[in-house]
């Protein structure tokens, strides 16, 4: 390690231009025992993919949301506890898993206003439920209650290394999933929930082989899509290198200009505020 922190400084400031301007990519932070806390998957892959990680911490404050998400260009949501029921019209079922309620409101509330201002999206894990929850989709509250025997149903609650693969998934021949992964490629799997139906904002795009929805993408016209996406992922730590769609979403957070705060002029009148010129 070096402790040399004069030459550290002098290595970027002896010349200019010094650096390029990279997205910020805003990743919701989980909440548990000591505070906002986040694994270090998320970030790192967002700056290995050419982006600059922004943790946004559970926050009750709308202002506080709006302000940040003039300052983003690209979110990320990540994974972590199950959603409260009570969101999507449903009453807990004896197999809904632990809750955090400090994240529930905020991140659904800071997806609908992403959405407003075509932020692209990313969903991870708990993540594709949010998406799907907060723009009208629902979710499965447990898959073997969902899909009871004799119905067969893969083990996606993997009990080996987060990072090995467990199962294979299938993807929709057109879908942004199999140009970047392919038509059929092994996931890891960790989680008991899945998104029931999509809603009218999202097409399914990928599929375990019992039918479990791995994958979601925006449903929307081309001049109105969102980069949203919803697929579960890898990290490759031993290479240091992002999984698509992640380099995908820093890339098309390009498109926006840093620190936007201008909408576009043929955006929705009902949304004064929303961007339509986001793939």
């Amino acid at each position: 390690m070096n402790f040399d922190i004069k030459a550290d400084y002098l290595s970027v400031t002896d010349h200019f231009p010094n650096h390029s301007a990279r997205p910020i990519i805003g990743i919701t932070g989980n909440f548990g025992k000591y505070g906002c806390q986040l694994a270090e998957g998320y970030y790192a892959s967002i700056e290995a993919a050419g982006g600059i990680p922004l943790v946004i911490p559970p926050s009750d404050n709308l202002l506080l949301l709006l302000s940040m998400l003039d300052r983003i260009d690209g979110l990320m949501l990540s994974g972590g506890a199950d959603i409260n029921p009570l969101y999507f019209g449903e009453d807990p079922l004896p197999a809904l898993g632990e809750i955090n309620p400090k994240r529930d409101r905020s991140e659904l509330l800071l997806i609908q206003l992403a959405y407003d201002r075509q932020i692209p999206m990313l969903g991870i894990c708990r993540g594709i439920q949010s998406l799907a929850i907060a723009l009208g989709g629902t979710v499965h509250q447990d898959l073997r209650t969902a899909m009871p025997e004799p119905t067969p149903l893969l083990k996606h609650d993997q009990e080996m290394p987060r990072g090995v693969p467990s199962h294979y998934v299938t993807a929709e021949p057109n879908s942004i999933v199999a140009r970047l992964l392919g038509e059929r490629f092994a996931v890891n799997s960790v989680h008991h929930q899945a998104v029931a139906d999509p809603g009218n904002r999202f097409r399914t795009t990928a599929y375990a082989a019992d039918g479990v929805i791995e994958a979601i993408e925006s449903n929307e016209k081309e001049k109105h899509r969102r980069r949203t996406m919803a697929p579960r992922m890898l990290f490759a730590r031993r290479r240091q290198e992002p999984v698509p769609p992640l380099p995908l979403v820093c890339g098309r957070s390009r498109i926006v200009s840093p620190r936007r705060s201008h909408a576009s002029p043929d955006c929705d009148a009902r949304f004064p505020h929303r961007y339509t010129h986001v793939l």
